[in-house]
Formats: C-alpha cells, structure tokens, sequence
C-alpha cells in the first residue's frame, strides 16, 4: 500500500486520504514518498501504531476490572519478594510489558513500553517515534534514562532490544530467584518449565499464597 508523508505533522498514513489522520492537514498533490531504505522503520511503525491504539481502546473500557486487580493483589514493588518468593504474573493485559533475558535488557525494553503507554493514556493518541533510536520523544530528563539504559542494555535501538526479548505472559507461575533493589526487573523461573528463566518488570508480578 502506497504511503504519504503529511508535511505538516510528518506522520505516515496510507496516501489517498485528502486530509492528514493525526492533524487534519490537507495533504498535497506531491507528498513525500517514504525512500525504500526507511521502510523498516515505516512498518514498525505502523505495527506500534495499531498496536498502541487498541491498547488505549482496551484500557479505557476495562478501567474498572484494572483497579478491582489492583487492589485484590499485591506486586513485588510493594514488598521484598525475597528468593524463593512463589508468585504470579499480572493478568492484566492492557498493559503489556517484555521478559528478557538480563535485567539490563528488561529494564530498558519495559522503560521505553511504559512511556509510550504513559503518552498514549495522557494525550489520546500515539507518541511520536524517532527514527533513530525507535523511542517515543521524551522530556531531556526521560531521554538522559533512556540512553543509560540503552548503553546498560548493549544496544542501539529499542527494536534491537525486542529481537532479544518476548512479549510477557499473564497468570504464570514462578519462583523469584533474584531480587535486586536497585532494579525495577526481577528474575524469575517458571514453575511450569525450570528451565525457563527471564526477567520482567515488578510491578508485573504479583505475590500468591
């Protein structure tokens, strides 16, 4: 499918439509094609794209179930969730988050997921997304915690994290097997599976008896 540049916004939608989807510009006869060495970066996009917007359609019509999760459990920021710990993954999943295989990449990949579901909760709409690093455009104090843990985590960009990482699962049982407090990631072993160990944000896992 053909592919148009507005002008004004520099947001990218399918050409054909009169006016720009994000702003309202009216979009010109010689918009700007997307060049074919951009065209990963296009299509990632478009995926993040549609995949925030249902994420902000699910979130506004399932407030209600959200908070009666949040107040019966509690998660592994809350309390120490020592080794040993026997927890839950959150249910919820209208705020998706990404196990990885080390802490670095964990707290990086869940950071940049966070800010974009922060923007799209507050504005109503997705964030921008640089080319170059695909994150959202932040504050100077949020961009100065991206690149350290971009730099901690041993990549470039934020897609470069998620070929290392796996889009996290609701209701499984683990065991913590690190804790450390100087993360917002905890480390965990499926029940399911021993051999199956990741890190995940904390406040994603939940405490059960």
């Amino acid at each position: 499918m053909p592919l148009t540049v507005c002008r004004k916004c520099e947001k990218i939608f399918p050409s054909g439509s009169p006016n720009c989807p994000y702003c309202g510009a009216p979009v010109q006869k010689q918009a700007a094609p997307v060049e074919k060495k951009d065209i990963t970066n296009v299509l990632v996009g478009l995926i993040m794209l549609v995949c925030l917007m249902f994420l902000l359609i699910l979130n506004t019509t399932r407030k209600t179930d959200l908070q009666a999760d949040a107040a019966l459990r509690q998660n592994c920021t809350a309390s120490n969730c020592p080794t040993g710990t026997r927890a839950m993954t959150s249910p919820s999943q209208q705020e998706p988050y990404y196990t990885c295989k080390s802490r670095e990449l964990s707290d990086y990949a869940n950071y940049v997921m966070d800010l974009m579901l922060a923007q799209v909760n507050f504005a109503g709409s997705s964030p921008k997304i640089t080319s170059k690093t695909g994150e959202p455009d932040v504050t100077k104090s949020q961009q100065a915690i991206l690149d350290d843990y971009r730099a901690k985590a041993g990549v470039l960009t934020f897609e470069g994290a998620l070929s290392k990482c796996y889009r996290g699962l609701g209701n499984m049982r683990v065991t913590v097997l690190d804790n450390p407090k100087e993360s917002n990631s905890i480390y965990v072993r499926s029940e399911s599976n021993h051999n199956e160990k990741f890190w995940l944000p904390k406040v994603k896992l939940n405490l059960r008896e």
